[in-house]
């Protein structure tokens, strides 16, 4: 995809009326993301009354003019992206319906390694169950397996330490925009963690964190 397609793909992520599923087939069946904001200016896609009216030039405009400025953002916050047509989009990511239409990242992250393990747990865990998460990334560290989490206190954390300091490339799967890392008191790993893999939310660079985010995040730890 082109960058100059990238403020149309945002503006389809920004849209309530549509969301992934039914912007990945207005993606399929009428081509880019340019080409599918204009079939929507113009009234060419098949939406409901209501939507339509919601949909004004004006509310168009500035969701427009909102992904500029994301963009912006993201240069100023060195986040890249993926689009779910590019070749290295998650693979198994690809067969979920739902799956974003655009991945935001920081880092240097393997798409679609040829290992991969999510580890995910509670966030009080056991000293018993530390022990083993760390136990068993050590174990696989012979594989060189990719481990991929969601930052949280608990076995999550321990699986991105366990992984770095095996020398395995980490990834952080969150639930909130990649200006800021949470829980706050992990932002001193994120430089280490962006080195040796990476961060990816599929939420616009100054998104909050609030609790449904947690529940789509899910997907993509596991579609990794």
């Amino acid at each position: 995809m082109r960058d100059g397609d990238l403020p149309y793909l945002l503006v389809l992520k920004k849209i309530p009326y549509i969301g992934d599923i039914r912007a990945r087939e207005l993606l399929h069946k009428i081509g880019t993301p340019q080409e599918v904001f204009k079939a929507i200016q113009k009234k060419e896609v098949k939406l409901s009354t209501s939507t339509k009216k919601a949909l004004t030039p004006a509310i168009l405009q500035k969701w427009l003019d909102d992904a500029y400025s994301e963009i912006d953002s993201m240069q100023k916050n060195d986040i890249d992206y993926l689009y779910i047509g590019d070749p290295a989009y998650p693979n198994r990511l690809k067969h979920c319906e739902d799956a974003p239409i655009v991945l935001f990242y920081k880092g240097n992250i393997t798409w679609n390694a040829p290992r991969s393990i999510s580890i995910v747990g509670t966030r009080t865990a056991t000293p018993y169950g530390l022990d083993f998460c760390r136990e068993l990334i050590s174990d696989l560290q012979v594989l060189d397996v990719q481990i991929v989490s969601g930052l949280a206190f608990g076995i999550d954390m321990q699986a991105h330490l366990a992984a770095l300091d095996q020398g395995l490339e980490t990834v952080a799967c969150l639930a909130h925009g990649l200006h800021t890392t949470s829980p706050a008191s992990h932002a001193k790993y994120a430089k280490e963690i962006q080195e040796n893999g990476g961060f990816v939310s599929e939420f616009p660079t100054d998104a909050i964190m609030v609790k449904k985010n947690f529940v789509s995040r899910k997907r993509i730890v596991a579609g990794f």
